[in-house]
Formats: C-alpha cells, sequence, structure tokens
C-alpha cells in the first residue's frame, strides 16, 4: 500500500485553480506560511489544518474564534475535527476548498444513517456527524 495522501484543490481569487498534493500536514489561514493562503477578513492567520493519518485525512480547526463549515452543513468548531473523502468541500473566510482524491489510508467506516452516510475513524463506536451507532456501518473503499 502506498503512502497516505489526499488532493486539494482551490481557486485564487475566481480564478486559476491550484492544487497541492498533502502527504502529512496542510495549514489553511491568512497567515502567508500557511499552505493554502486565504485572503479574507474572515479567516484566521491559522484557521484550519489537514493532517494525514491511518484513517485518512482529518479537517481541524484551529481558529479559537472562527468556524469552520464542511459541505455547506456541518461546522466545526474550535478544536473539533472531521475524516474528508474525496469529493467534500470545506469554506476557510472566502474560500471553497476541496478534496479532489483521497488514497493510502485505511478504510474509514461509513454511517449506517441514510440521511448522513459520513466517513468515521475505524476506531469510533457512534457517529462523530450525526451520533448513530457505527455497529452497521459498511467499510467505504472509494
Amino acid at each position: 500500500m502506498s503512502a497516505p495522501y489526499a488532493v486539494l484543490s482551490w481557486s485564487v481569487d475566481g480564478g486559476a485553480v491550484r492544487q497541492c498534493t498533502v502527504h502529512d500536514v496542510c495549514t489553511v489561514g491568512r497567515d502567508p506560511t500557511s499552505r493554502i493562503v486565504v485572503r479574507s477578513s474572515n479567516a484566521s492567520r491559522l484557521h484550519a489544518r489537514v493532517d494525514i493519518g491511518p484513517d485518512g485525512p482529518r479537517l481541524t480547526n484551529t481558529s479559537r474564534t472562527l468556524p469552520l463549515v464542511v459541505n455547506g452543513s456541518k461546522t466545526l468548531a474550535a478544536g473539533e475535527h472531521a475524516l474528508l473523502v474525496a469529493g467534500d468541500r470545506f469554506r476557510v473566510g472566502s474560500q471553497l476548498v476541496h478534496v479532489v482524491e483521497v488514497a493510502g489510508a485505511a478504510s474509514p467506516l461509513l454511517c449506517a444513517n441514510p440521511t448522513c452516510q459520513r466517513p468515521a475513524p475505524t476506531t469510533a463506536v457512534d457517529c462523530p456527524w450525526c451520533g448513530v451507532s457505527l455497529a452497521f456501518a459498511a467499510t467505504h473503499q472509494g
């Protein structure tokens, strides 16, 4: 099995599309040293972090005061995190970031709740998104 990674994509000021491959950690925020620099007053200097773990890419809100929105509906408060899969989107300030590809990680569990079906760590007992038991969760092979 190859080393786990994720490919992220975003548009710069509504123009050129950029991509980066994340093998370890990717920071997102106003700080000019961030891997994805956001030019928005609605973003913290270090607003978010994507790190690659055994269950795949994990998005963490590193802002103390501003929320982080995943897929237009899930809001992560300070310190909260969520697993990402290909097709997910998250917004930092005015910047929308797309998860284009995820590979090489252990297959996460998919919630059995038909209205959720989000990925969860293989060690989780309940879905971190909706709280439903993962006893009957399917393994995601995508």
